[in-house]
């Protein structure tokens, strides 16, 4: 679904959209430790809290004995699940502090607040908990049995597990047409990878003297430091753009894959019959999906030229590292006929404009909200600068910062000519609000195609040993129009990482006695840096077929798999093993150990 309803979104030429390597605002500050987050921030009489966690794999809190923690000098309150202020705060989904918990470390039944954090832990300590320790299940096949202990009320069902099975045509007749069939058991954990931070933040009463007249909370960000994302397998059989009906092929399908075989001189063979010079068996795999992540959410977004000729978007945090503020100042400065330099991001905690959704949702929305901001504060300044030209303003266009007469682009004056420096009733300003056209996949829900990707995948196994090497990943990909490049390849590589480490060494582990992890840090829990991945080469590709700015998609994560190494090893060695794929478990499907 182009973008045919907004300002320009079939621009046929770009300035600044698209290019690679224009600095990211925050990048540097990001990348150096310079920039804060909420729980770097101090504040004069500032207090700490923390929650009581569990030791066990799954506990209720029976009662708590707390007049020794709150004894404890430096203590101010201990709040737990049966105050009745806690009991009294309205539930969204879950209370905000309950007795059970459902795994070790789960946040439990009570909340220290002290004046600082060892405080807090030696309070914590002195909490006296009587526990109810509870079964607990590690493997949903284990729950799903007869017998099994139920571990919460399932409304939809009995039991702990809810089956489904859902099937969509000749199923039996796609077999029998199928070259090769691989049956296998595999379970997925609900993260992908390992949460290193817990959540913090910070919040506070003050006296706003612009605000209301009451006290305003003001939060210094939520800092969740997030570890880990869901990887939802999503295979389906291709069909055309129209319908799960429709007999053609996606053209944005069509393309990845014809420049990823090309790219990848993909020459396939069957299981285990082929090795490589150094005798370690060679495989290959190759898995696509659709772009389903398209942005939806409602924004407003006010774009100033004031009286210094800079273009000002006034927006809030957070600085999560994500790139959606730059690529919404590019789009800014693409509409504007504005220096990318001369966009400035004013980050304030009043401003309306928060252009994060979940990945790539919310750079595509927003930036489309941007791009109609832009556009509409263009054409004020244009109706403005028309008088100084003596034209009118469709004889005038921007470039550079600068207002030039088309007829005779050599006049020309900047844009600080305007605005009336210095009276910021004469800013020229314009504010949007709105969201992009309802996108296909919020219409069909996956059954109707616009801008997929492909991932295709190289390995080596050492059958003596069992290591599996990546030899090199390729992603080819149709966000529909490309934004920020530079961030979209980070963030491909991101997902590739996501998948290595998933598919090859990240893993919970459980004691099956106590469901307590028997991994509970950085130090033992493995992940892949930087230095331990393959070569991952990006195609990207743009059919303009997306919902968004420009007719941008958005790919987010739906890339990330943890299948893409194991069918890469199955085609090596004729054996499906579920991930990690660890030496030893490579060895055991071999017979060698």
């Amino acid at each position: 679904m182009a973008d045919t309803a907004g300002t320009n979104g079939e621009r046929k030429t770009f300035d600044i959209v698209g290019k690679p390597n224009i600095p990211g605002r925050l990048s540097f500050s990001i990348a150096t430790g310079r920039a804060k987050f909420g729980t770097d921030v101090v504040v004069p009489n500032m207090l700490f809290a923390k929650f009581l966690r569990s030791p066990f794999g799954r506990a209720r809190v029976k009662s708590l004995g707390i007049s020794d923690a709150k004894a404890l000098p430096g203590v101010v309150d201990i709040v737990t699940w049966e105050d009745p202020d806690i009991k009294a705060i309205p539930q969204i989904d879950l209370p905000l502090l309950i007795e059970e918990a459902d795994m070790e470390d789960d946040e439990v039944a009570a909340v220290v607040v002290a004046e600082s954090e060892e405080i807090c832990d030696q309070a914590l300590k002195l909490i006296k908990a009587d526990w109810d320790v509870l079964p607990h299940i590690l493997d949903p096949r284990e729950g799903a049995k007869a017998g099994a202990p139920v571990l919460r009320a399932n409304p939809k069902g009995t039991g702990n597990v809810q089956t489904t099975h859902i099937s969509q045509g000749d199923v039996e007749s796609g077999f029998k047409q199928a070259d090769h069939i691989i049956e296998f058991g595999w379970t997925l954990s609900q993260l992908s990878s390992h949460l290193p931070n817990l959540s913090g933040g910070l919040a506070w009463w003050y006296e706003d003297p612009l605000g209301a007249e009451d006290p305003t909370l003001f939060v210094e960000g939520i800092s969740p430091n997030w570890g880990g994302y869901l990887l939802r397998p999503m295979y389906k059989n291709i069909h055309g753009p129209e319908s799960q009906s429709d007999p053609g092929i996606p053209p944005s399908f069509q393309m990845c894959v014809e420049q990823g075989r090309k790219a990848f001189n993909w020459q396939w063979h069957p299981a285990g019959a082929r090795k490589r010079p150094d005798g370690r068996m060679h495989g290959l795999s190759f898995r696509y999906q659709m772009c389903t992540r398209h942005g939806t959410e409602t924004y407003a977004c006010t774009v100033t030229i004031q009286g210094d000729g800079k273009v000002y978007m006034p927006l809030k945090g957070p600085w999560c590292g994500v790139y959606s503020a730059d690529a919404c100042a590019m789009v800014v400065a693409e509409e504007l006929g504005a220096r990318i330099e001369d966009v400035i991001l004013l980050y304030d905690p009043k401003a309306i404009f928060t252009p994060v959704g979940m990945g790539s949702d919310g750079t595509t929305a927003s930036a489309w909200v941007a791009k109609e901001a832009a556009a509409a504060c263009k054409k004020l300044l244009l109706d403005i600068a028309a008088p100084r030209f003596k034209a009118k303003p469709e004889d005038l266009d921007t470039r550079d910062s600068t207002v030039f007469l088309k007829s005779d682009p050599s006049k020309s004056l900047p844009f600080s000519e305007f605005p009336e420096s210095g009276d910021h009733d004469k800013d020229i300003a314009a504010t949007f609000t709105g969201r992009p056209p309802i996108a296909i996949w919020n219409i069909a829900q996956g059954r109707m195609l616009d801008t997929m990707n492909a991932s295709f995948c190289e390995v080596a196994v050492d059958t003596e040993t069992g290591l599996v090497e990546v030899i090199r990943y390729l992603v080819v990909c149709d966000p529909g129009k490309v934004l920020r490049p530079t961030s979209l390849e980070s963030q491909i590589h991101q997902v590739m990482m996501f998948s290595d480490g998933a598919g090859l060494m990240e893993e919970f582990i459980y004691d099956k006695a106590t469901g307590v992890k028997l991994h509970t840090n950085m130090h033992e829990y493995k992940k892949p840096t930087i230095l331990d991945i393959g070569p991952c080469d990006t195609i990207l590709v743009e059919t303009r077929s997306g919902n968004a700015a420009y007719g941008a998609s958005g790919i987010s994560h739906a890339m990330a798999t943890t299948q893409l190494i194991a069918c890469a090893v199955a085609n090596a060695i004729g054996k499906w093993i579920a991930p990690p794929l660890t030496p030893d478990r490579v060895l055991r499907a071999l017979g060698k150990a």
